[in-house]
């Protein structure tokens, strides 16, 4: 038998912690791959507000407005168009490019620390185009 079989922590503790890892399980993969083959382009996405935010769905619709604001500033993204949609929606939308959508989702991590509940961010999807199944 191998010590990490033995002792799950020894496996824990030689991971680590990886903050690459931790912003893809907030982007989405499909999302992930657009970002990496096209890093230049705008990109229509969907936030998903996490509903256990202090402040509940308005506190991190406000928190998550202000990062998309900042991104957009930080990364000199001149063409991004920042969040909408409607006020009482868990949802919000964005057009942004890749650097812009990670310092999002960095900032956001990095203001929370370990605690889940304190980001507004709970996951990040492409606005995939809507077509008629016939």
């Amino acid at each position: 038998m191998d010590d990490e079989a033995r002792d799950p922590e020894i496996g824990k503790r030689r991971a680590g912690f990886v903050p690459d890892v931790l912003d893809s399980s907030v982007i989405a993969f499909p999302l992930m791959e657009r970002l990496k083959n096209e890093p230049d382009r705008l990109h229509h996405i969907v936030i998903d507000l996490n509903l256990n935010y202090p402040g509940g769905r308005e506190g991190a619709r406000k928190r998550a407005t202000t990062l998309i604001e900042q991104a957009i500033e930080s990364t000199n993204e001149s063409e991004g168009r920042g969040a909408s949609g409607d006020a009482g929606s868990q949802y919000i939308f964005a057009t942004l490019d890749a650097q812009a959508i990670k310092a999002v989702v960095r900032m956001d991590r990095e203001a929370a620390g370990d605690a889940l509940t304190q980001r507004a961010i709970f996951h990040v999807w492409p606005d995939f185009e809507i077509r008629a199944l016939t």
